[in-house]
Formats: structure tokens, C-alpha cells, sequence
């Protein structure tokens, strides 16, 4: 091989051969292998978390693939650093998520595009909202895993009469307000029913639940559970939790919902912060 000469900024040339050419492949390969890791980080940070499952019975009393050790959902939020939490639930067949639910999603992401949205559902498939991930948005589907998310809560005992209640006509409603209710006593946050469509940033509000409008003004006639926003280990979904569970009535779909947090706020003083 011909010498390569090299301007030295001393004024000499540098002579070299087979050394240098062998220095500068070293150097070219390196940065490859470092831009390939590179790469297939950003592939790792950009792919939902996997889902390491094990088959229970669930709500409906068939065999349901659920997370197993820490959940999916703890996995998400401690790795994508979101602004807020959101949960929503979906117990209904997947086909039936139609245009209208999906706009809960999008008034959601447009006023808080770098929360986390968790679904609940049996039924939706894990990629279900894959292109609002493609888009860089942090959602995920999740199976309930009830039994999981009432560890350690007084729903616990609700749930040891769970083949009594699947009998019931309300029994998805039920189901999914305690889904929400422990969701938001283990992890804080947002819960949102999935016909609900966000006008504005909630990020000022702090331990409140929406109310349901009614008569020729529109006054709060009833607290209703549709919008519910708590810190982690609130003490108003532990006696909600506490209400449903010693309260329960198999028969009546506004006893266990919307009556519910309407009960339990009326047992705080008038002023309490919830």
C-alpha cells in the first residue's frame, strides 16, 4: 500500500501505511456499533412494555391472561415519567368501542398529550390503540386483574361473593366501579368512563368527583363517579371502597355507582377536603 501523508499542522508531513488504515476501519466500526445501539434503544423506549401474563378467572368466570409480579401498569408509569394518570374501564365486547368512546381518548391527549392512559379491558386486543402509541403517546390496555388491584383493600371482601354477584343483571357496572376505585386507591390519578369528553386541562384540580347536572338551571342534584380524580391511598376511596362493600345491593345500578360516592361524601363535614 502507498504511504498516506498528512498535513501536520507543524509544517512536516506524517508518513503512514497498513497502521493507519487499520486505526481509521477500528474507528469507522466503533461508531457503527455505538449508532446501532443507539438505535435500538430508541426501538426498546418506543415499544409498549411486554406482557408477562398467567391465565386466572376473571369477570366474566372464564380464564383471562392478566400480569403477574409487577404489573404492566406499574412497569408503564414508573418508566414513562407521565404528567398525569389516566384510567379508564372497558368490560363490553371489543367491537362496540366505537367512534363515540374514542373521542374520550382524544379530548384527553389533546389537553394532556404527556399523561399515561391505562384501559382496563377484557376484551379489546393489547394493540388496540397501537397507532396513538405510533404517534408517541403513552396508552395501554390492560386485563383486570381484580383480585390484584383489591389486594389489601376493603373490596377484598366484596370479592369473596364474586360467583353470587356475576349473577347479577349490573354486575359489569359493578365491577367497573370497583375496578376504578382501586385503581385510583393503588396508584392515583384520573378515572374517566369512556363517554366522557375532556374540555380542559385538569391538572389544578385535586381530590374532587364530578357531579351530575339536573333541573331548569342545571344545579348538582348527585355526585356521580363518571369523573373521578384522587391521590394515591385517598381516604374518600377507602370508605367508598368500605361503603360498596358493606352496602351492596345486587339489584340496583345508581345504589352502587353514582349514589355511592354521593353517600360517602355526605359523611365528610361540610368543608373537608376529600
Amino acid at each position: 500500500m502507498l504511504p498516506i501523508h498528512i498535513n501536520n499542522p507543524h509544517g512536516k508531513p506524517i508518513s503512514t501505511s497498513k497502521g493507519f488504515s487499520k486505526s481509521v476501519i477500528s474507528a469507522v466500526c466503533f461508531v457503527v456499533v455505538v449508532l446501532s445501539i443507539l438505535f435500538v434503544s430508541a426501538r426498546m423506549l418506543k415499544t409498549p412494555p411486554e406482557e408477562q401474563t398467567e391465565k386466572v378467572v376473571t369477570l366474566d368466570g372464564k380464564p383471562q391472561l392478566v400480569s403477574r409480579g409487577m404489573s404492566r401498569v406499574e412497569e408503564f408509569i414508573s418508566h414513562s415519567n407521565c404528567s398525569l394518570n389516566f384510567f379508564l374501564a372497558w368490560t363490553t365486547a371489543g367491537d362496540k368501542f366505537s367512534l363515540r368512546y374514542r373521542r374520550t381518548l382524544e379530548s384527553t391527549l389533546k389537553f394532556h398529550p404527556q399523561s399515561c392512559l391505562i384501559i382496563y379491558s377484557p376484551t379489546l386486543t393489547l394493540d388496540h390503540f397501537q397507532e396513538f402509541w405510533d404517534l408517541g403517546y403513552n396508552i395501554i390496555v390492560e386485563r383486570p386483574d381484580v383480585p390484584y388491584l383489591i389486594s389489601g383493600t376493603p373490596a377484598e371482601k366484596w370479592y369473596e361473593g364474586i360467583e353470587q354477584w356475576r349473577k347479577g343483571q349490573y354486575f359489569f357496572s359493578h365491577i367497573t366501579e370497583i375496578i376504578r376505585l382501586a385503581t385510583l386507591y393503588k396508584y392515583g390519578g384520573v378515572y374517566l368512563d369512556t363517554d366522557v369528553i375532556v374540555m380542559r386541562e385538569l391538572d389544578d384540580l385535586h381530590n374532587v368527583v364530578g357531579t351530575e347536572l339536573a333541573g331548569s338551571r342545571g344545579e348538582s342534584k348527585v355526585l356521580n363517579g363518571a369523573v373521578l380524580m384522587f391521590d394515591k391511598g385517598s381516604r374518600f376511596v377507602y370508605e367508598s371502597m368500605v361503603e360498596f362493600n358493606t352496602t351492596y345491593r345486587i339489584d340496583s345500578w345508581g345504589w352502587n355507582g353514582p349514589e355511592l360516592v354521593t353517600r360517602v361524601a355526605g359523611g365528610f363535614p361540610p368543608g373537608a377536603s376529600l
